[in-house]
């Protein structure tokens, strides 16, 4: 698991270096994102949720996404742009699904 946004944000920005593992390692990406009914909600950079005890909560998982072996570093910038927008999509529609 790799938080995509690393440890100092900014936040919902997906950083290369989970794709450069991917690709390193040819082990596909794995969008997901989640939402709680109810949570607590930090004060720090990447507003952190913890959901609260008994709450509904929802996981979105998108489609694995393979990193190719022989492009470039500068060639991973789609695959970051694809991934944040894949991310994206499941945390609203996490959101959409607990409240229909």
């Amino acid at each position: 698991v790799h938080t995509a946004d690393g440890p100092t944000g900014p936040i919902y920005k997906f950083k290369p270096g989970a794709a450069m593992l991917a690709q390193l390692t040819q082990v596909p990406l794995l969008p997901v994102a989640y939402a709680a009914a109810r949570a607590w909600q930090l004060r720090s950079w990447d507003r952190f949720l913890i959901p609260k005890p008994f709450t509904r909560i929802v996981i979105a998982v998108g489609a694995p996404v393979h990193v190719p072996k022989g492009i470039s570093v500068d060639a991973l910038g789609p695959v970051q742009q694809q991934m944040e927008e894949a991310i994206n999509h499941l945390m609203a529609d996490a959101r959409g699904a607990l409240h229909p």
